[in-house]
């Protein structure tokens, strides 16, 4: 497998990726400007299994804002591959994530080491035009979580 970077110029054509994790393209827009992007693949680049944004908000703080796999390939440990690899690169970093509070989810973030440190009440209801469901649960709140990266290469 093989990550690597894509310009975002280039990221419109991966929008249908990014959905999965964020249904609503307005709000990818909002953010995806401030990212870098990543794509998982297999080795001859022919196909992509996983998608990953991130932003770096100071020059020890970084915030994951989107992480998608295909359909294909859940399951299978493409999130994980990406994950860690993420980890390497911004190693001596803290790295947030804001999510759903869904059991799978957060189960998937906690075995990865993160660690709950906020809760953003209502803001899947307040900042997104339509309801927003995950495994047929209505999303309120955002769980925020971290990971310490630092001194992890």
């Amino acid at each position: 497998m093989i990550v690597y970077e894509i310009e975002n110029k280039a990221v419109n054509k991966y929008m249908n990726l990014l959905l999965l994790a964020d249904p609503e393209k307005q709000a990818i827009e909002q953010y995806i400007n401030q990212c870098q992007v990543y794509l998982l693949s297999d080795q001859h680049q022919s196909q992509t299994l996983a998608i990953a944004a991130v932003e770096k908000l100071s020059d020890t703080e970084l915030e994951l804002k989107n992480i998608a796999v295909h359909p294909l390939y859940r399951r299978k440990g493409q999130g994980t591959y990406l994950m860690t690899w993420l980890f390497n690169k911004y190693h001596n970093m803290t790295m947030y994530v804001g999510t759903s509070d869904t059991e799978s989810t957060l189960n998937f973030y906690y075995r990865l080491g993160f660690e709950d440190y906020d809760i953003r009440k209502n803001f899947f209801i307040s900042q997104y035009a339509h309801p927003i469901y995950d495994n047929g649960k209505l999303l309120k709140d955002m769980k925020m979580l971290k990971k310490d990266l630092k001194n992890m290469s």
